[in-house]
């Protein structure tokens, strides 16, 4: 049988050993970091790992499922690109989108009929913006000026193409339509009444033929 003193002794020397392991343990730090491809990764504290992408990128975590166990995840540095098609409200880009990295820059035109021009940026956020992404539409502002005419109806548009059909005043004479153009100005092919000529009619004369009668 072991004597008492020297089971102790044991049970002592156990209880250190397990102190100093755990203590050692604890005093370690990562010392092989993973390699992360357009951004940094950085220690925290002794057990905790900080992940970090460089501008224009962001960060995305996959992983995979193995016999029910789930693997070490993989953290990689994604490019972030803008998605889709810039929405220009009655306008349309000037050229096809070739790249969608940020700081990408497209001009748009107005379609026919509106007005306006300028450009859109893909931000760091990966959307478009722009000053200006919506064309204002071209209007016939005014009336149409008819001299010694007027217009049949009252004006209820004024957006291109629309046609208003016109009368002239009494004692003059015409008719015809004016047509709110491209330009946002009135025109057509008549757009001022002629007077009508005043005519003067010479009263009847009569002429009568008197035979002179001479007596001597």
């Amino acid at each position: 049988m072991v004597p008492r003193h020297i089971l102790l002794i044991v049970l002592a020397f156990l209880a250190i050993t397990e102190i100093l392991a755990s203590s050692s343990s604890s005093n370690k730090r990562c010392r092989r970091l993973p390699n992360l491809t357009n951004g940094q990764v950085t220690i925290i504290g002794k057990n905790n790992i900080d992940y970090k992408c460089n501008t224009g990128f962001k960060l995305a975590v996959t992983a995979k499922c193995s016999g029910r166990k789930l693997k070490n995840p993989v953290v990689t540095c994604e490019e972030i690109l803008c998605e889709g098609n810039p929405v220009i409200v009655n306008g349309q880009l000037n050229s096809v989108i070739a790249s969608r990295r940020i700081g990408v820059m497209y001009s748009f035109t107005c379609n026919m009929g509106f007005t306006g021009m300028g450009s859109v940026v893909c931000n760091e956020c990966g959307e478009w913006e722009g000053g200006q992404t919506e064309c204002t539409e071209i209007l016939c502002e005014g009336n149409p000026v008819i001299v010694n005419g007027q217009l049949n109806s009252v004006i209820v548009s004024r957006r291109i193409g629309d046609i208003y059909s016109f009368t002239c005043n009494m004692g003059f004479t015409g008719m015809g339509s004016v047509v709110c153009n491209e330009c946002g100005e009135w025109e057509g092919g008549q757009t001022e009444c002629t007077e009508i000529p005043l005519t003067t009619t010479s009263p009847d004369t009569t002429t009568m033929n008197l035979d002179a009668t001479t007596t001597v």
